[in-house]
């Protein structure tokens, strides 16, 4: 059991009692009032687990906290304090473990806005309420948890979307998000995964032009737009910003009779849009839109070297007349 003791000018204390234990108090007649209450002239007093000191809080009312809702508060000792003086008038939150006290903390909203804080008590609701001793324009006050911080995306979690594939000349070239937040491939039923680098907060997705080439595309820590491309047989390009805020992973198709890929993304704005380009490196007409910035590279085999090298062409992108609201969004925390 523990007591909260209001005590004279000179401190409180909080003691946590047990049978036929001496606690110091000793109010004979001529009491001074400037002695603590654990008196050090008493013998085998026993020592107090919380003393205010010099100036006093006039600690008053007290509850526990319960409940997983109120996080690291919970199994706390919360007590009114009344002292217009010093440190007084707040809440005061102690951590209690075992038969110990942490120091205590204050909500900030709870010191000295309200004035005196005569007691606290929780409520059927699990909320805490709190009554103020003033005079007059007195209140009662609820205090409620903070409510849960809102979803994020976890950084070295496995992307909720399991993977792009493209068929490619080698077989179904699959793409997937590592737990280290990489992008890997493996080729058909290889069984290995190959580490594309990078760091990817959605996606990704993948197409493939014929051959052995494959184009990825994912969203990055900035939430652009991001692209690579390359193959088992040849050499893999460094990821390339084509800009944009995506609010959600890319999706991509390749038409083969226009030579087109086609990679549907929506924007911060919750507008879907597509984006276009081609391998063959021709200029594509159309709208412009606000998801259309920067240049959108293409990978193009040098007959001598092997290696795929970066060819750029530009891109025309078209808006769809509708809006899909996100989910969640995953810009912190990553």
């Amino acid at each position: 059991m523990w007591s909260i003791e209001h005590g004279t000018g000179r401190d409180d204390e909080i003691n946590l009692l047990i049978p036929g234990g001496n606690y110091g108090w000793n109010p004979v007649p001529g009491y001074d009032q400037n002695t603590p209450m654990t008196n050090p002239n008493v013998p085998d007093a026993i020592a107090a687990k919380y003393s205010t000191g010099d100036p006093t809080l006039a600690l008053s009312g007290a509850t526990f906290v319960t409940g997983s809702q109120w996080g690291a508060m919970n199994g706390a000792l919360v007590v009114a304090a009344l002292s217009s003086a010093g440190r007084g008038q707040r809440l005061l939150v102690f951590g209690v473990n075992g038969t110990t006290l942490s120091a205590p903390e204050s909500p900030p909203e709870l010191v000295t806005t309200y004035g005196r804080l005569r007691s606290v008590t929780k409520g059927p609701d699990g909320n805490l309420y709190v009554t103020t001793s003033n005079g007059s324009n007195d209140s009662i006050l609820r205090v409620a948890p903070p409510p849960p911080p809102p979803a994020q995306c976890t950084a070295g979690a496995a992307d909720p979307t399991p993977s792009g594939v493209a068929l490619s000349s080698a077989g179904p070239t699959t793409v997937v998000r590592g737990t280290d937040r990489s992008a890997y491939y493996t080729v058909a039923d290889s069984g290995t995964f190959v580490s594309l680098g990078g760091k990817l907060t959605q996606g990704p997705a993948a197409v493939s032009w014929g051959g052995d080439r494959t184009d990825v595309f994912v969203v990055g820590d900035d939430r652009a737009l991001y692209h690579k491309a390359g193959g088992p047989g040849g050499f893999w390009a460094g990821w390339t910003s084509l800009g944009g805020v995506l609010a959600s992973a890319p999706g991509g198709a390749l038409d083969p009779d226009s030579g087109r890929a086609v990679l549907g993304v929506r924007g911060s704005n919750g507008v879907l849009s597509e984006r276009i380009m081609t391998r063959a490196g021709r200029r594509l007409r159309g709208p412009s839109a606000p998801m259309c910035r920067g240049r959108v590279p293409r990978m193009r085999r040098r007959p001598t070297a092997g290696r795929l090298s970066p060819s750029c062409i530009c891109s025309a992108t078209e808006q769809y007349g509708f809006e899909i609201p996100p989910v969640r969004d995953c810009s912190t925390g990553i």
